[in-house]
């Protein structure tokens, strides 16, 4: 038998496509908001409250929050990261078993861990770095001065 708790969030972020080869969804390369549902599956041993699945979330919430959270957009910044990529990191850093993130609760993935073992998942060291802390300045500043009369278009790029 096997046994997994989960935990459910929402997170508020914003993030693009900015290689999005479909001209269908182009606007998909332009940075966007969703609400992000997040639902993360730990496997337990035992089945009395081997891990609090509210501490759980309070954990990913807190960490997504400090590693993504712009004070100033007032949301998280996840730049070019799919939903793949946030579930593969999320189960990465908390061990998880599965993981699912979705767009405003409409369209998502799910990513699946057969047997937890630390030595099968990439380290994340592998991955493109998101985040970018002068990219992250830039983009800071880019939405914190004020608009002039005209509008303007602020062009964001990042590299992967």
């Amino acid at each position: 038998m096997k046994t997994e708790v989960y935990c459910t969030l929402q997170i508020e972020g914003l993030h693009h496509w900015p290689e999005c080869p479909f001209e269908e969804v182009a606007y998909l390369r332009d940075l966007h908001r969703h609400v992000f549902h997040i639902k993360a599956y730990k496997l337990v041993t035992h089945s009395d409250r081997d891990i609090e699945f509210i501490m759980l979330k309070h954990k990913i919430t807190s960490w997504l929050e400090v590693q993504y959270y712009s004070g100033a957009a007032k949301c998280c910044l996840f730049g070019p990261m799919s939903c793949e990529m946030i579930a593969e990191e999320l189960i990465t850093e908390f061990e998880l078993s599965k993981c699912e993130v979705s767009e405003d609760g409409e369209n998502g993935a799910i990513v699946t861990v057969d047997t937890y073992d630390p030595s099968t998942i990439s380290p994340l060291s592998q991955y493109p770095s998101y985040f970018d802390p002068v990219l992250h300045d830039a983009w800071l500043k880019a939405i914190s001065t004020p608009q002039q009369p005209e509008a303007q278009k602020i062009e964001v790029t990042f590299n992967e």
